[in-house]
């Protein structure tokens, strides 16, 4: 007579990076410990915040009734990925993990539907929820549906239809397997994440509601003229891109017909963007990969040559 093993759901642990948020990340733990299942451990990491976050983190975590382990850990400001790094190495014996931005919230069943999805497919590495996005006055902007990403997943996630690293919880040997999260990949080290991800494994969608992405302007963390900042969010996406596919297997899990395009606007937009800030070199090599990729490109061509004129 066979006996039939059940294996336990898995349990999830929780990592939270802040840096300088010091309401926000509170009301954050406020939605995690509302969750009608919670987890075993929840981890804030504190990225080299220069108020009192950390220490309001440590009050509330002292607080009585939480039915979780909770575990601050402080490093010099080194950035999201690193710190999202920091809180994997200090996950045990969950079998998933979910990410949570200080300035998201949660909706009070995420974590058991996020639980439910990777019980009923269990080959998914990973499941996303729909979001929403809200202003600093709480005012609705945006709501993105995700319905469709168990689909073609990498394919979505690269032509930008994709989840938010707070609407996602990760099989933890899924996390390990890619190395977690690419420190040199900031900004847009969780888009890279989610990208690398797709390419081991099947996705999950929750339905349900959506989880809240707050659109708040943080002047604490601004470094430097928001066309600078932007021009080198533009760059470092078009060369995590690239290396997606040529470096990845991106080109294996992405029709050459929708990558190659798409790959060269991106190329071609933070050229653009370069010659705004009279960087005329990253500006040459923008447009000579767009030119590359999309050889008929006639835009990428014309900035090529007037480029080559003005040097």
């Amino acid at each position: 007579m066979s006996m039939i093993i059940t294996m336990p759901p898995p349990t999830i642990a929780v990592i939270i990076p802040v840096f300088n948020r010091i309401q926000m990340v509170i009301d954050a733990l406020e939605s995690v410990a509302a969750q009608s299942l919670l987890p075993t451990q929840v981890i804030v990491v504190d990225d080299g915040s220069t108020d009192n976050t950390a220490d309001e983190v440590q009050r509330w975590f002292a607080r009585d009734g939480l039915a979780f382990e909770t575990c601050l850990i402080r490093q010099a400001n080194l950035g999201a990925a690193t710190a999202r790094n920091r809180g994997i190495e200090r996950v045990s014996g969950t079998g998933l993990i979910a990410f949570l931005d200080s300035d998201d919230l949660w909706p009070v069943d995420y974590l058991e539907r996020a639980r439910n999805c990777m019980v009923e497919s269990t080959d998914a590495i990973a499941a996303s929820c729909d979001w929403i996005s809200v202003d600093a006055e709480g005012d609705r902007q945006r709501l993105v549906h995700l319905g469709h990403i168990t689909q073609r997943t990498t394919e979505k996630f690269f032509l930008d239809d994709r989840p938010k690293i707070s609407g996602t919880v990760c099989r933890r040997w899924a996390v390990r397997k890619i190395n977690g999260f690419e420190a040199a990949s900031q900004p847009g080290e969780a888009h890279q994440f989610l990208l690398r991800l797709s390419l081991i494994g099947p996705w999950c969608y929750m339905r349900g509601l959506p989880i809240i992405y707050r659109c708040v302007r943080d002047d604490s963390q601004d470094d430097g003229p928001y066309s600078r900042k932007y021009a080198q969010r533009l760059l470092i996406r078009a060369q995590l891109s690239d290396d997606l596919i040529t470096r990845e297997g991106g080109d294996r899990a992405i029709s050459a017909h929708l990558w190659r395009p798409h790959l060269a606007r991106m190329w071609y937009r933070a050229g653009r963007r370069s010659i705004k800030l009279g960087n005329v070199e990253a500006a040459q090599y923008c447009f000579h990969r767009a030119t590359q990729l999309r050889p008929w490109g006639i835009k990428g061509q014309w900035w090529r040559l007037r480029l080559a004129l003005r040097t």
